[in-house]
């Protein structure tokens, strides 16, 4: 599958919730007795030994709770020419993505660096709103953009430098919503380098 990923103008800058569990004491009708909520440390407490009971005992997925996932495999397949105009040259990054991991992985943002010698360097982040199917490859293409400043020169056989990271959700980031403790996402980097086609 091919995704393109983000408009660019060629010139512009440019938990779920705990629920409140009511507990109602069963059988203690001779006086009301204070209901006590369980905290979010509990709560996270005994979600995370869900999670590894439920980790260790499957084997269908390898790839538990605990075990962090592979980060997926980028590879710069090409960087294209699409349209050159007196003031200005529109280009392409094509990335190959692969996910290694049994299950899916969703991608967060994307930021990377297109740099011309002489030319010009493009710098873009953006939101990727994209999943990695378990297992699973896709092509994406990223858009940049350089202005000429009024030479009038063929870009046909320039050198160009790409680099870049993904960021990517593994399965732990649901503990951010209990912990409200902002977790760093992982990332997968990528860098190439070549002459324009």
């Amino acid at each position: 599958m091919r995704i393109i990923l983000g408009p660019c103008h060629l010139f512009g800058r440019r938990a779920g919730h705990i629920a409140s569990a009511n507990l109602s004491l069963i059988g203690m009708t001779s006086r009301s007795i204070p209901t006590r909520v369980p905290s979010r440390s509990t709560w996270l407490v005994v979600l995370l030994a869900a999670a590894f009971t439920a980790g260790c005992s499957s084997t269908k997925n390898p790839t538990g709770l605990f075990n962090r996932p592979k980060d997926p495999k980028i590879q710069v397949a090409a960087v294209n020419v699409t349209e050159q105009t007196e003031e200005g040259v529109r280009l392409e990054v094509v990335l190959n993505v692969e996910n290694p991991n049994s299950i899916a992985l969703p991608l967060d943002t994307i930021k990377y660096t297109v740099d011309v010698p002489g030319i010009g360097r493009f710098r873009m982040t953006d939101q990727a709103n994209h999943t990695l199917p378990t297992e699973g490859r896709q092509t994406l293409v990223l858009p940049a953009a350089l202005t000429l400043s009024g030479k009038s020169r063929d870009v046909h056989g320039a050198t160009y430098r790409v680099h870049g990271r993904i960021a990517y959700q593994r399965p732990e980031t649901f503990i951010e919503n209990l912990a409200e403790e902002k977790l760093p996402l992982p990332k997968a980097h990528f860098k190439s380098s070549g002459q324009l086609p």
